[in-house]
């Protein structure tokens, strides 16, 4: 089977409403710069970034038949990446999110959904082209997703020679859902979440203490099956993969951000094209995907690096492997 991502989950249209000063009280009004309109959502990031890797990508995803979404087709295709993944809703409108960027490059989001309600439709009826990676947005987890559905649908993958990885998105929903989201993770073969995700998902304010304990709760869980590698994504302070008690580390390339939205999505895909195409090790594809990273979201960066330049930094010891311990 060929050695392509099949990213699932959603495509959004994003406004950047950059150079956020402070957030204003109700009835007040603040400056920020000039808005920004992108492709964006989980998806529409790992296309960006397989576009410059050119790492074989295909998107799976509803998009509204408004001007949103033929903008989002418009972006795929620019980046010479296929569109028939995209499906059209005929009554749910396209996904938007507000990025608002504060002046030192941190970030909040405002969403609104629209099609991405729909995700139960879409793991019902959507048909996986040839692909041997299979990528969920952490917008396929449950409650939007029924655990039955999805463990199913990724078992069904699984049987079928696919890897698939899962990423864990900041959701209310899923803090109120954990046993369930908990279940649909240990299923996967790779589970990626921020600091910020793994501290709601285990109750543990602790990185290291919370990626131990949530480790080992997927380890004992999946019993005589591989448990998942899990991939902590810590910002400035880079990266760390554990399985089973095994323990691999990067640090973040060191340089001046314009803005960390996407940064992760990014991250995600430069890990998969690292490990599961080019097969390097698993320190290697942290560095890798770090690197990746942080070149693209550098202050007047021009869009994302390809995978020689990520490589040329590396070599020229813009950041170190730790290695495993």
């Amino acid at each position: 089977m060929a050695s392509t991502v099949i990213g699932i989950g959603d495509f959004t249209v994003d406004l950047y409403l950059p150079r956020l000063d402070r957030l204003p009280e109700w009835g007040q009004e603040t400056i920020i710069g000039e808005p920004r309109r992108k492709l964006g959502g989980n998806i529409g990031n790992m296309a960006i970034a397989a576009s410059a890797l050119r790492t074989p990508f295909a998107g799976m995803g509803w998009i509204g038949n408004d001007n949103e979404g033929r903008f989002l087709q418009e972006e795929i295709r620019r980046l010479g990446l296929p569109t028939e993944g995209m499906a059209l809703h005929e009554t749910e409108r396209t996904s938007q999110t507000f990025a608002c960027i504060r002046k030192d490059g941190e970030r909040l989001f405002l969403t609104y959904p629209g099609v991405l309600d729909r995700m139960e439709q879409l793991f019902r009826e959507m048909s996986l082209p040839s692909g041997n990676i299979v990528f969920l947005s952490g917008w396929c987890l449950p409650p939007r997703v029924p655990l039955a559905l999805f463990v199913d649908r990724v078992q069904a993958w699984k049987r079928e020679g696919r890897l698939v990885a899962v990423d864990l998105i900041w959701s209310e929903e899923s803090w109120a859902s954990r046993e369930p989201v908990l279940s649909a993770l240990i299923a996967c073969d790779a589970v990626f979440l921020n600091a910020d995700e793994l501290r709601a998902i285990t109750a543990l304010q602790d990185v290291d203490d919370a990626a131990k304990q949530l480790e080992r709760t997927l380890s004992e869980a999946s019993n005589s099956d591989a448990a998942p590698l899990l991939v902590v994504k810590k910002g400035k302070e880079g990266a760390l993969a554990i399985r089973e008690a095994v323990r691999s580390e990067a640090r973040a390339a060191m340089m001046e951000v314009e803005h960390t939205v996407g940064a992760g999505d990014l991250f995600n895909l430069a890990f998969l094209h690292a490990y599961w195409i080019k097969n390097r090790a698993i320190a290697e594809a942290l560095s890798f995907a770090c690197t990746f990273a942080g070149l693209s979201i550098q202050k007047n960066a021009d869009g994302c690096p390809t995978e020689n330049e990520v490589l040329h930094y590396i070599a020229k010891g813009g950041v170190g492997i730790d290695g495993s311990r």
